[in-house]
């Protein structure tokens, strides 16, 4: 991501939704409270190039993380992060993460890719100046998605 965050995008677009992923137009807090097992989620775009004269082959947007994360620094990914408790849905989270980090605006939900990912972490917190660690467990569930975007 730049220094600079990017604006909102400056019109809002109609995004195709189809209706075998009508169940990720609720709210995190809904999804979270349905699924009692996650405690957190991140939303991923697997967003490619349409094909052209000039490249045939299948294009794949993918972005390379900073030198200075702290999580997994100089790798590439897709686009995603954390699904946001201030976004009215899943989907909108998917969106507003995808604009974060391309500047592109999701046009179309084309399908989910796969069923998600899941993975455990383990935060240790000790209170500053006592021996007392608590241990708080998180269990994350990653959900891909390909989409179109209203710029290509």
């Amino acid at each position: 991501m730049s220094a600079q965050e990017p604006s909102i995008p400056p019109t809002p677009i109609k995004i195709h939704i189809p209706p075998t992923l009508q169940c990720y137009t609720i709210p995190l807090r809904s999804f979270l409270a349905r699924n009692p097992m996650y405690n957190r989620l991140v939303c991923s775009a697997f967003i490619f190039a349409p094909p052209s004269p000039a490249a045939t082959d299948p294009r794949l947007l993918l972005l390379r993380r900073s030198a200075t994360d702290v999580a997994f620094p100089g790798l590439w990914e897709i686009p995603g992060g954390s699904a946001g408790e201030d976004d009215p849905s899943i989907l909108h989270s998917l969106a507003r993460e995808v604009f974060e980090e391309t500047n592109l605006r999701l046009a179309r939900v084309v399908r989910q890719v796969g069923a998600g990912i899941e993975w455990t972490e383990e935060k240790k917190k000790g209170a500053d100046g006592t021996t007392t660690t608590t241990t708080e467990i998180r269990k994350w569930l990653k959900l891909s998605f390909e989409i179109e975007v209203a710029e290509m």
